[in-house]
C-alpha cells in the first residue's frame, strides 16, 4: 500500500510532459509562414476622351484669328510620364521689352467631367534665372472677370510667381472649385524688363481632385 503514492506521481510527471510537448507543437505551427492570394483582372481601355482639358484662350494667339493678341503662343505637345507620353500644353511668351503685359484669359480650363473639381496649379519649377523678368500666373474662377491682381477676388488670391528673386517666387496656387460643365480662365502677368535677353522656362501642373 506504501507503494501507490510514488507511482501516482509519476504518472503525473508523464501528463505533463505528454502536454508540454503538446503545447511546443501548436507553437511551432502558429509561427509557420502563410501565403493567402486573392486574384483581380483589369480590362485597360484606352478609348475614353478626358474630361478635364486645357483649351487656347480669347488673349492667346490662334493662327486662325488675325485680331489675336501675338503675345502669348499656344501649342500642344508631350511629355513622357511614366513611360507614356502625355499631353503637355505649351505657351510661349513674346515678352514687349520694358512693358508690362496683363492678360485675363491666356488658356482655359474645362471640366467635362461628371462631377465638380477642386482645382490648383502646383509643382511650379523655374529651370531659368529669370533676369529681368517676372511671370505671375493667376488662377480664375467659374465666375472670374477683370484684370487678374491683387484685388480682383473672383482670382484665386495666390498666384503661381517665377522671379530673379526667390523670396517673391511662388510654385503653388489655393483651390478653386470648378462645377460639372464648368470653365476658369488663366490670366497671367508678364514684366520684361529693357536689358532683358534670352530665353528663360518654367512648368506647373494643374491637379484636379474630385471633392
Amino acid at each position: 500500500m506504501s507503494n501507490y503514492p510514488k507511482v501516482r506521481r509519476r504518472r503525473m510527471k508523464r501528463r505533463a510532459a505528454v502536454v508540454a510537448a503538446g503545447l511546443m507543437s501548436v507553437a511551432t505551427v502558429a509561427g509557420a509562414s502563410v501565403l493567402i492570394q486573392n486574384f483581380m483582372a483589369v480590362d485597360f481601355d484606352a478609348g475614353a476622351p478626358p474630361c478635364l482639358i486645357k483649351t487656347i484662350g480669347d488673349d492667346a494667339n490662334d493662327p486662325g484669328d488675325a485680331t489675336d493678341f501675338e503675345g502669348f503662343d499656344f501649342t500642344l505637345g508631350t511629355t513622357n510620364v511614366d513611360n507614356v507620353d502625355l499631353t503637355q500644353e505649351k505657351i510661349t511668351i513674346n515678352g514687349l521689352t520694358g512693358d508690362r503685359v496683363v492678360a485675363e484669359e491666356v488658356y482655359v480650363i474645362e471640366n467635362n467631367c461628371d462631377s465638380p473639381l477642386d482645382v490648383s496649379l502646383v509643382n511650379g519649377v523655374q529651370t531659368d534665372a529669370f533676369t529681368q523678368k517676372h511671370l505671375e500666373v493667376w488662377l480664375g474662377t467659374p465666375t472670374a472677370a477683370g484684370y487678374p491682381g491683387p484685388t480682383n477676388a473672383t482670382y484665386d488670391a495666390s498666384p503661381l510667381v517665377f522671379d530673379a528673386v526667390a523670396a517673391d517666387q511662388n510654385f503653388t496656387t489655393g483651390t478653386v472649385t470648378i462645377p460639372a460643365g464648368s470653365e476658369v480662365p488663366v490670366g497671367m502677368v508678364v514684366s520684361t524688363g529693357a536689358t532683358a535677353t534670352g530665353t528663360d522656362g518654367a512648368t506647373w501642373t494643374v491637379q484636379a481632385v474630385a471633392p
